[in-house]
């Protein structure tokens, strides 16, 4: 935590794992940094990142960068500081020097809150290199998003944007900004999550309410009561085999 603090600008990541191979970052807490919270790029691969509380940093909390075969789950990801992403996918350039894109990503079972955006997706400047692929964006919560919406795409065309991409299993709920931003979305399989009545719906086999029968919304408790619309609605495909608590998935019909 608060890291960079005494300087006269900010240019690192409070924990960085920069083109490191087999790597986790578990049960930390890492908050109140000037730039990025945990941050893996530039070749760094088969890592993950989970039961981490992350919150209060200037640029995305947890930030992945021209990497690949990155797990990210079950972490508590919320209040950026900065105009950023809880979770933020890019594919920089300027000191990419190994051309790498972002490949082989699995976010789920996080909790994201009350972020400028939830997910977000950004590419410095286009080249060959600068693309996504075989990304799952499965069995999140998306809550309270302060600007830009729950998934965000800022930038990129229908080639940044490749094959194996899914978003399943989301709650998307109460984003400023809507459900998600940017028609990049059509490059996704999405399937099987739910929406806020009103907002923009996405996909298939979604679900809408005006009430997902959280706990305690209001105070983070986003376990469902058992009269919720979403029990019982979410597709085994792609998704984990356990959830945020670490109980066995699925429990029940569904």
């Amino acid at each position: 935590h608060h890291n960079n603090d005494l300087g006269p600008s900010a240019w690192n990541e409070a924990i960085t794992l920069n083109g490191v191979n087999t790597f986790e970052v578990k049960n930390s807490r890492v908050h109140n940094n000037k730039e990025e919270g945990i941050d893996a790029k530039y070749g760094a691969s088969n890592g993950k990142i989970y039961n981490n509380k992350v919150y209060e940093n200037n640029g995305p909390n947890i930030y992945v960068d021209a990497a690949s075969g990155i797990d990210i789950y079950n972490n508590v990801v919320y209040n950026t500081l900065g105009s950023k992403a809880g979770i933020g996918l890019s594919v920089e350039t300027t000191y990419n020097t190994g051309n790498y894109p972002t490949t082989n990503i699995r976010i789920f079972n996080n909790l994201i809150y009350n972020n400028y955006a939830g997910i977000w997706f950004w590419i410095e400047s286009i080249a060959s290199f600068t693309y996504f692929e075989n990304i799952e964006i499965v069995n999140n919560v998306i809550y309270g998003s302060t600007s830009w919406g729950g998934i965000t795409f800022l930038n990129g065309g229908t080639n940044e944007y490749r094959a194996n991409l899914v978003c399943r299993n989301n709650i998307f709920w109460n984003n400023a900004g809507g459900s998600v931003q940017g028609t990049q979305v059509s490059k996704f399989t999405v399937d099987h999550n739910l929406f806020k009545s009103g907002d923009s719906i996405y996909g298939t086999n979604y679900i809408t309410t005006n009430d997902v029968g959280w706990i305690d919304a209001a105070n983070h408790d986003f376990h469902l009561q058992a009269s919720s619309p979403a029990r019982d609605k979410g597709s085994t495909s792609a998704a984990p085999s356990f959830d945020f608590d670490g109980i066995t998935r699925p429990q029940g019909i569904g």
